[in-house]
């Protein structure tokens, strides 16, 4: 016996099937008949925890990594686990060679994708300081990532600015944004200039704790990511979707 969860909201017994027509559910069983399947799951530190749990082990650097962020200060800034487990697999997906991240912290996330690289992979990550990626350097260390991992110290768009000067358009797989939000618009423009055709940008914060959605809240910085979601809907070949992780993840692919 297996469960069905039909689209008018209903969930079936395997062996209540027979007859069953569409547009004409089979609600003999009163068992069935008004039991009505949410469309979401609401997160709790518990079902987080179940979901930790069943994702691929990440390594003892990377662990150790998280940890130190988690304990930090300012530990709110990294990226959930969840959220970097989800990204390497994207960039295992699309076998990413080359990738750009803006916005470092403590370079957990570096280093994650960092290790799913070839040997000759390249990962630049542009932050404007180094007071908190010098926390992640020897962990970058210990995973034996460091060599893949070119740190840029200076302002995000001059980074990727320069590097088209340099001929790198069409060049990279992967760009990750989580930095000033302010900038994502103009990060977006210069990122997707910089991926080749099928390469993913992923830009973090995109929900703001759901207060996007909120017309109303005028705050600068969810005002910024509001402009920001809404100039990706105005943008030509792509393909993207606003995704539920950690606090809204906007995923693009460039067609």
């Amino acid at each position: 016996m297996y469960i069905l969860n039909i689209s008018d909201g209903n969930q079936y017994d395997s062996r209540s099937l027979s007859g069953l027509r569409p547009g004409r559910p089979n609600v003999k069983s009163k068992k069935y008949k008004d039991k009505k399947m949410s469309k979401f799951t609401i997160l709790n530190e518990s079902i987080f925890q179940y979901l930790l749990n069943h994702q691929s082990d990440i390594s003892k650097p990377l662990r150790d990594l998280i940890n130190l962020t988690a304990q930090h200060p300012l530990g709110f800034m990294g990226t959930p686990e969840n959220q970097i487990s989800f990204m390497v697999l994207l960039a295992k997906l699309i076998q990413a060679k080359n990738i750009i991240e803006i916005g470092i912290f403590t370079g957990a996330t570096s280093l994650a994708l960092a290790e799913t690289l070839p040997s000759d992979g390249k990962l630049i990550a542009c932050d404007i300081r180094d007071e908190f990626t010098k926390l992640g350097e020897p962990y970058w260390e210990a995973a034996g990532v460091k060599n893949k991992i070119n740190l840029k110290l200076a302002p995000a768009a001059d980074t990727l600015k320069k590097l088209l000067l340099d001929g790198q358009a069409g060049k990279f797989d992967l760009v990750y944004i989580d930095a000033d939000k302010g900038g994502y618009i103009q990060y977006i423009d210069l990122a997707l200039e910089l991926v080749r055709s099928g390469g993913l940008v992923l830009a973090d914060n995109a929900l703001r704790s759901g207060q996007v959605a909120d017309l109303e809240n005028q705050e600068k910085t969810t005002r910024q990511l509001r402009d920001f979601n809404s100039h990706i809907k105005k943008l030509n070949n792509v393909f993207f979707n606003l995704l539920p992780i950690g606090d809204g993840l906007m995923m693009i692919l460039k067609n």
